[in-house]
């Protein structure tokens, strides 16, 4: 399969694996969409979903491939990519995702958490520091964009204001389920890429990559409870994801 869709989502390794899908497509003349901002501009109209304006045209009047940052919207990006275009893309373990973003987007700096630790201070009074970060200029990320609470479900295109609605949350993933070819899991990556070449009808050499922007910093493996417990309420929807997401993978590689 060489036409694809990659939501390449925030702090889930997706540097790396857009890299592979750069190289495979290269080496095939496949057309990328490619921004029209200026170079090293790789969001595709995010945080909103994609539109004509925001991508180059096609030289052969076709594209294969879109694997930058985008969100999710299959009507939109229904008119980009050709038919048989599949839906992949991968999610992350949320209070590890949680906390590379917190770290990342350096959310404590511009939220003005003080202290020794500012995880726990932050979840002291999330919806304060969420709003202050959200309503501040910033590089990198719009104002309005929380990185901290249900980040995973925004760039699959979960809707801001129904972030309490849990049913719709449990009709959502269906929906996901039934649009994406294969959502991969950062915690199983090999497990992950090697059904994806399988999916694909890729050559192993295909999949072949190093890690891209790994970063370093004092709390990565820290797992307190009472932080966790904390962070499962404030981005329920993450976790719902993620739960559904780890399972049916695992039951995807079962089938093989």
């Amino acid at each position: 399969k060489t036409n694809f869709v990659f939501v390449k989502m925030h702090k889930c390794a997706t540097e790396m694996l857009t890299s592979v899908f750069h190289r495979y497509g290269d080496e095939r003349d496949l057309e990328f969409v490619i921004s029209r901002g200026p170079l090293g501009d790789w969001y595709l109209g995010w945080p909103y979903p994609i539109t004509k304006q925001v991508y180059r045209p096609s030289k052969s009047g076709t594209f294969n491939i879109m694997c930058e940052h985008v969100v999710f919207d299959k009507a939109a990006m229904s008119k980009v990519m050709p038919e048989d275009t599949v839906y992949v893309t991968i999610l992350r373990e949320p209070f590890s995702h949680f906390k590379s973003s917190f770290n990342f987007h350096g959310v404590a700096r511009i939220a003005g958490i003080r202290g020794d630790d500012p995880m726990d201070e932050f979840f002291r009074a999330p919806h304060l520091y969420d709003d202050i970060y959200v309503s501040t200029v910033k590089a990198g990320i719009p104002n309005g964009v929380s990185v901290t609470r249900n980040f995973l479900a925004h760039d699959l295109g979960y809707p801001r204001w129904k972030w309490e609605n849990l049913t719709y949350a449990k009709e959502f993933v269906k929906y996901i389920h039934q649009e994406f070819y294969l959502v991969m899991i950062l915690e199983h990556l090999m497990e992950s890429l090697l059904l994806l070449k399988r999916l694909m009808c890729w050559e192993i050499q295909d999949l072949l990559h190093y890690p891209i922007n790994v970063m370093t910093y004092g709390y990565k493996h820290d797992r307190p409870g009472h932080l966790i417990k904390k962070h499962k309420n404030w981005s329920k929807v993450d976790y719902i994801l993620y739960d559904f997401f780890n399972k049916t993978l695992w039951e995807k590689i079962s089938r093989q």
